[in-house]
């Protein structure tokens, strides 16, 4: 079976979907409580709750500040989790999806054997947020599709009809030489 360009693409994207769910299928979340400042908290916090209310990009500026001002590994791996789940979350095109995923690795090695502490729903959201991307992307090709088949086959009908009409013109042509040909021989003089 052979795929288009596009479908390739598309398929690679599902199966990186899936590998990131497996990754973290037997991660577990611990409170954040006592694993940031009391100060850091608040900005870990309103980020975190940007992000579950749907607000991707204010939440992404925040992780963004969080990571630029990260005084502890942790908040630095906390943040960069954040930012790769806003940054997955509004990815809409491969090289989005691909520095999120970028984001992702570097947090998963800079994590190493250490707990899973940050909120996986987030990455859940994100991950649920491209399986529809993926979902519409493979609709809208299926369509195009469906619809350069369509385009295909009644182009091929055409031609069809065409070579058809060039064979009845061409017996047609015959006919008019052979007739053609009768009557010159009929009006040389003898």
């Amino acid at each position: 079976m052979k795929f288009s360009p596009g479908r390739t693409v598309q398929l690679s994207r599902l199966f990186l979907v899936l590998f990131i769910i497996q990754l973290l299928g037997g991660c577990h979340t611990l409170p954040i409580t006592n694993l940031v400042q009391k100060d850091k908290k608040q900005t870990v916090t309103k980020a975190e709750i940007l992000f579950l209310n749907g607000n991707f990009k204010d939440a992404q500026d925040e992780y963004e500040k969080l990571l630029a001002t990260a005084s502890t590994a942790q908040e630095y791996q906390i943040a960069l989790y954040g930012l790769a789940c806003s940054q997955l979350i509004q990815a809409t095109n491969d090289t989005e999806l691909l520095k999120a995923i970028g984001n992702l690795q570097k947090w998963d090695a800079l994590k190493g054997g250490e707990a899973f502490v940050e909120n996986y729903h987030m990455l859940i959201l994100a991950l649920k947020q491209q399986g529809e991307l993926i979902r519409k992307k493979n609709t809208i090709q299926a369509l195009h599709d469906k619809n350069k088949n369509i385009l295909i086959r009644s182009q091929k009908k055409k031609i069809s009809q065409m070579a058809t009409i060039v064979k009845k013109l061409q017996n047609q042509i015959e006919e008019l030489e052979k007739i053609d040909q009768t009557f010159q021989e009929k009006r040389k003089p003898l």
